[in-house]
């Protein structure tokens, strides 16, 4: 099978799938729970907010520190001029 065909096609007509029938399964009761008791969403958003940002900082802290070790590891090593 072909990987563009996989993964232009077939995964999101996957994943839209399977979001549409967890959207279709929600009923008033779930959205009024919501309302009543938020803390459970609260925590799933600090949770998801936290998973995005993490990454982020991780990124490009990585901008910065590889270049940096590399020098290092070219000085103490002897190798010269890399670039």
């Amino acid at each position: 099978m072909d990987s563009a065909l996989l993964a232009e096609v077939l995964l999101p007509v996957a994943i839209t799938t399977g979001m549409g029938s967890l959207g279709l399964a929600l009923t008033p009761a779930d959205f009024r729970r919501l309302l009543v008791a938020p803390r459970g969403v609260a925590i799933g958003m600090l949770n998801l907010a936290l998973s995005v940002t993490i990454p982020a900082i991780s990124s490009i802290a990585a901008v910065v520190t590889v270049p940096l070790f590399l020098g290092l590891a070219t000085d103490h090593f002897g190798a010269g001029d890399v670039g």
